[in-house]
């Protein structure tokens, strides 16, 4: 089933103001159909929380309008925000180092959010994970996806001495991919959290524009799974 246009919804008036997002709803389609999907066959939920916004939140608030689906981050992202039975909670995960800064929140959440934002944080994923943990509750899920580190492109440009991440910016903030992971160290970080992994698979998933990004795309997809793109994760709160 193709996603409808990122214009049908969200707020079109918004919409033109950020000419990018349509680019990024494009590349990123096929991650959002397979999230759809597992969240359809494996997670009832009546709660939500969806950690950075994007349009994902716009397609579950349409997919299951009688659900509370709330958002979480530094910011509310007006483009993607549901209009209603939403709530945003501003936290920013660096402060999940921390425990004594998490929000003082009872664990409400059947579901779990939690796509291509780790990638961008500087603190332990075990931390993020255990932060996630204790915002579901029992049996309670998370549907996670992030870049897979040992992809085709990350390993070529290590073969030319180059790393695929970036440097910390001086000012603190996030800039781009400052560290991606491999199954293995994942699968270190769940179970300690109190976290069972109930799906894990490496797809190809994005669609980046640019011969050089097609053709590593269609190689990988005859290599091993390890050489894929995406890391995509149902993880169950152990009850």
């Amino acid at each position: 089933m193709p996603l409808p246009p990122l214009s049908s919804i969200v707020d079109p008036a918004l919409l033109a103001t950020r000419p990018e997002a349509d680019r990024y709803y494009a590349a990123h389609a096929s991650r959002y159909l397979r999230a759809l999907d597992l969240i359809r066959e494996r997670v009832r939920f009546s709660a939500c929380l969806d950690i950075g916004a994007g349009p994902q939140t716009r397609l579950l608030a349409r997919e299951y309008p009688a659900a509370r689906i709330d958002t979480m981050g530094r910011y509310r992202e007006t483009l993607y925000a549901p209009d209603t039975n939403s709530e945003h909670v501003t936290f920013d995960l660096h402060e999940c180092a921390d425990p004594d800064h998490w929000p003082a929140r009872e664990a409400r959440y059947d579901l779990i959010v939690f796509m291509e934002v780790l990638e961008h944080l500087f603190v332990s994923p075990q931390r993020v994970f255990e932060f996630l943990h204790s915002m579901l509750r029992p049996g309670g899920a998370i549907l996670f996806t992030t870049p897979n580190a040992a992809r085709l492109g990350n390993r070529l440009l290590w073969a030319r001495g180059v790393s695929p991440f970036h440097l910390p910016r001086p000012d603190g903030r996030e800039h781009d991919h400052v560290r991606e992971y491999t199954t293995a160290e994942l699968r270190e970080v769940a179970a300690p959290a109190g976290l069972t992994v109930e799906f894990h698979a490496v797809e190809n998933l994005y669609a980046f524009s640019g011969w050089k990004n097609r053709a590593l795309s269609a190689l990988a997809g005859v290599l091993p799974a390890s050489f894929r793109g995406i890391h995509v994760y149902l993880l169950r709160r152990n009850p």
